[in-house]
């Protein structure tokens, strides 16, 4: 192969990956525009017809995942995750739910998601059974009523004679029946 030839080859696969990256840092750049609308905010199948679903898939991941990224829109980006099919799903909804410091939104949406992802974040939902905010209790109760595997329900067995609220009490007691 020439010397000419060889630049040639170089410069176009240096093109294509160029291209490639942009395409991605566009779709990325368009769901968290779309993810930042007041009025309607697209479901992931939405994304996935728009974008495919690779591209739409790795951009949320990628948004859920980014700390430096606003809290409402990482809230909103785990909570399509919990939409999601895809496997890559639960390490990053696992990483929001163990860092307990997250603003509240991103928690909430995190033990939300999670409850639609099933048995791989059973654990990582049981601190936030004991969380002071009430109401991030009643989600993690409801995720893992969701859940409903046997390591599930002991959890939620184990929370009934702590629980202080009256309302989640009753609602532990009605997922006793």
């Amino acid at each position: 192969m020439s010397h000419n030839s060889l630049r040639s080859t170089l410069t176009l696969v240096f093109i294509v990956a160029s291209s490639v990256q942009a395409r991605a840092q566009s779709v990325e750049e368009s769901v968290s525009l779309e993810l930042s609308g007041f009025e309607e905010v697209p479901t992931f199948e939405d994304l996935t017809k728009k974008y495919g679903m690779a591209p739409a898939t790795a951009a949320v991941l990628a948004l859920a995942d980014d700390e430096s990224a606003r809290p409402f829109l990482r809230a909103r980006a785990l909570a399509l995750l919990g939409q999601s099919e895809s496997p890559e799903a639960l390490p990053v909804i696992r990483r929001a739910l163990s860092t307990p410091e997250q603003p509240f939104t991103i928690l909430f949406a995190a033990v939300s998601a999670a409850g639609r992802k099933g048995n791989g974040l059973v654990e990582a939902l049981r601190p936030h059974l004991d969380s002071e905010d009430v109401h991030l209790r009643e989600v993690a109760i409801g995720s893992l009523a969701k859940i409903g595997t046997p390591e599930s329900k002991r959890l939620l067995a184990t929370r009934r004679p702590k629980e202080t609220s009256p309302m989640l009490k009753r609602k532990l007691a009605e997922l006793d029946r």
